[in-house]
């Protein structure tokens, strides 16, 4: 028996502005089994909601809800998924076997037929992102183009022979375009990226005549993975444009043009005030709210959707007690002798810690420059520690590789990886994160430049360093 602690059931959709009302809705149901499953309680997500799901002794589940729009779902077991479309008022039954995830999935119900033909379509071995983005650029858009025509002439060849609503057959159609238009958008950068290139190479005259081809401006298409996907490249490209002539401070300078993004490409008030509340709530989440003084009176005038208000008024609380100057939360870490460290180990010196692990490829990217930082001030009065949240199954590489690669500083390992002190204790959701504390053991700054940064002028600039 597969063991899938824990389960989520991922139902991801943007419920849109509806024109029924409430009360004339048939609700939607979903009902299933997941079998082969220990831990009885689902997670459930709908739109921006999520509830509890429990499952019975045998798996079984059932739940309704109200959609105002045909929407595609997503059902997650673990690290597995499996998109499924619904319609408003539609029922379907989902029976998985968590042993074999993706062999077994079968359908009954009203959308049964659609929901075979998405499953089958999601088989479909769609080729590699690393291989199609290495092409040079004609071969490129010739594989680009040939994997949309086999996908479309597979939607429209499973559609004659049964029976669909010509809904599914909109959603999957714009599905495979948004990929296809992704894909696009996206090959300059991945193309740099994957070929190992100083610079992006440049397109030519024309080439972004497709950026029309998919419709971001109606709701209903952003339950769709690929919609959504595009729409944000489209975003970053528009804030890449902005850069060239901006008036915006440093401080507040990238989430104010990717507002100012957002205003020119999304003209529906649902959308741009949906794509302003993710891009707010996500710096928060990962760097705090320090310099985002201008961008949440912006986002506080323009955004009227108060339940964004209110996540984001939950999301700054959260880092109250991490503001500048507040007193340093405390941590336990060790080195490769078993010596035991704290916080209160360093009073006295201004203390840069590198919050790390041996598998992050961004981690590795800075030990060169963290190795010159180091390098450069040695003498003076700060201490470089670096501490892995690596798992304890991986002790001895962290081991090796603090040898190998000679790091410097203070190489401390933290207990309980990502539950440990220093991620907990620092709000830590994504590494590296890099926090400068002062002297007396109070914050500077808990989301401190890079080494590959302006570190080195911040720490220059420090009384008494």
């Amino acid at each position: 028996m597969r063991k899938i602690i824990p389960i989520i059931l991922m139902l991801a959709l943007f419920i849109a502005c509806q024109n029924t009302p409430v009360e004339q809705l048939k609700p939607s149901l979903l009902t299933g089994q997941i079998s082969n499953v220990e831990d009885a309680a689902a997670l459930l997500m709908i739109g921006d909601k999520s509830d509890t799901l429990a499952l019975d002794s045998l798996g079984q589940f059932m739940h309704e809800f109200n959609l105002y729009d045909p929407a595609l779902l997503t059902i997650r077991l673990d690290r597995n998924r499996k998109l499924i479309f619904m319609m408003p008022g539609s029922d379907l039954e989902v029976t998985i076997d968590a042993a074999s995830f993706y062999d077994s999935i079968s359908f009954a119900g009203s959308l049964a037929t659609e929901n075979m033909i998405m499953n089958d379509y999601e088989n479909r071995d769609g080729g590699s992102m690393r291989e199609l983005h290495s092409l040079p650029f004609d071969s490129f858009h010739m594989e680009n183009d040939l994997l949309m025509d086999e996908a479309l002439k597979f939607v429209q060849e499973a559609s004659a022979e049964k029976t669909v609503v010509p809904e599914f057959t909109d959603f999957l159609t714009t599905k495979i375009k948004a990929s296809w238009a992704s894909n696009k958008l996206n090959y300059p950068s991945y193309h740099k990226y994957f070929a190992k290139l100083d610079e992006k190479p440049e397109m030519p005259e024309g080439y972004y005549n497709f950026l029309d081809a998919i419709d971001i401006n109606n709701p209903v298409y952003h339950s769709i993975r690929q919609v959504e996907s595009f729409t944000e490249s489209l975003i970053y490209r528009k804030t890449d444009e902005l850069h060239k002539d901006s008036s915006y401070s440093d401080d507040d300078h990238e989430l104010l043009l990717r507002f100012d993004a957002v205003d020119s490409i999304l003209n529906n008030q649902a959308l741009n005030e949906k794509f302003k509340f993710n891009m707010l709530n996500d710096a928060i989440k990962y760097s705090g709210p320090d310099n985002l003084e201008v961008v949440l009176t912006i986002f506080r005038n323009k955004v009227g959707k108060q339940e964004y208000q209110q996540e984001i008024d939950e999301a700054y609380a959260k880092w109250e007690n991490l503001v500048k100057g507040s007193p340093a939360p405390d941590f336990i870490a060790h080195d490769m002798d078993g010596k035991e460290y704290h916080l209160a180990d360093f009073l006295g010196k201004y203390v840069y810690i590198d919050v790390w692990a041996t598998w992050c490829g961004p981690c590795r990217t800075e030990i060169p420059y963290l190795k010159e930082v180091e390098h450069e001030f040695h003498d003076n009065n700060i201490a470089f520690i670096s501490i892995s949240v690596d798992k304890q199954k991986d002790y001895d590489k962290w081991k090796t590789m603090v040898i190998e690669e000679e790091l410097g500083g203070y190489q401390l390992f933290a207990p309980n990886d990502w539950k440990s002190e220093i991620a907990s204790n620092y709000l830590v959701r994504s590494i590296p994160r890099f926090i400068l504390i002062d002297m007396d053991g109070n914050i500077l700054n808990v989301s401190a430049e890079r080494p590959s940064g302006k570190i080195r002028d911040v720490i220059a600039a420090l009384p008494g360093v």
